[in-house]
């Protein structure tokens, strides 16, 4: 990721943060010149130095990080564990999304009311734009949320965790379907998936709009599919 001056070019950096498989992953394989310059137990650590009452995006993008380190090794069971920790740290932030950090949120590199010296960064007038975006990029999964403009300057909302739920479930699904004999420990745990997911549902101290409970009834909907066929060992 370097340039002709061999200097680090964060702009193309953040194009590999963004072009990594994440809301459409189907286990494509990586670039051949990419690197991953960590082991398993790193990545699980970084993971879990984040909470997912405050710090869910933060800690799937390390898990996707350990997710795509499994899948280039073809370890795939391994890879749909990983998932499951991610799909229990999503249903876990419903109830704490006023409190989840987003990296818009880090004055630090956003105003410069209180860092004069973000207009000094670099040789262009562009260049500060380059380190926010690498920055985010870096700090939460590009497009697992939402796709527009300003995806990262906004509150989660119960609908932006469900489509990311929708996403990893799917995913948690073809992880095992690349392994034999992996149904029942599939089964084991989205049925343990949809009993969280139905509590959160059935949560009488939680109001939620019709929107968000018609979002969370479709997350619901689409474990109750995955664990059809997983009743008849017919995971394909």
């Amino acid at each position: 990721l370097k340039g002709a001056s061999e200097k680090i070019d964060l702009g193309k950096i953040a194009e590999a943060q963004l072009s990594r498989p994440s809301s459409g992953f189907h286990f494509a394989k990586l670039p051949p010149d990419a690197i991953f310059d960590a082991d398993e137990e790193s990545l699980l650590e970084a993971a879990n130095f984040f909470s997912p009452q405050t710090s869910c995006p933060q800690k799937l993008r390390w898990l996707f990080a350990l997710r795509d380190l499994h899948v280039a090794k073809r370890q795939w069971s391994e890879a749909a564990e990983t998932l499951v920790l991610g799909a229990h740290s999503l249903i876990t932030s419903l109830e704490h999304l006023t409190n989840i950090w987003r990296p818009n949120q880090f004055d630090l590199w956003n105003d410069e009311r209180h860092s004069p010296w973000l207009k000094t960064l670099g040789h262009s007038v562009e260049c500060n734009d380059v380190v926010m975006g690498f920055a985010r990029s870096f700090l939460e999964p590009g497009g697992l949320f939402a796709k527009e403009q300003y995806a990262y300057t906004r509150q989660l909302s119960v609908r932006d965790v469900c489509s990311a739920l929708n996403v990893v479930i799917d995913q948690i699904y073809l992880a095992y379907a690349e392994e034999e004999g992996m149904e029942d420990i599939a089964f084991a745990h989205f049925e343990e998936l949809l009993g969280k997911i139905s509590a959160a549902i059935n949560n009488v101290n939680r109001r939620y709009h019709s929107e968000d409970i018609n979002a969370l009834r479709r997350v619901r909907a689409l474990i109750c599919s995955k664990l059809t066929p997983l009743t008849e060992h017919d995971i394909i």
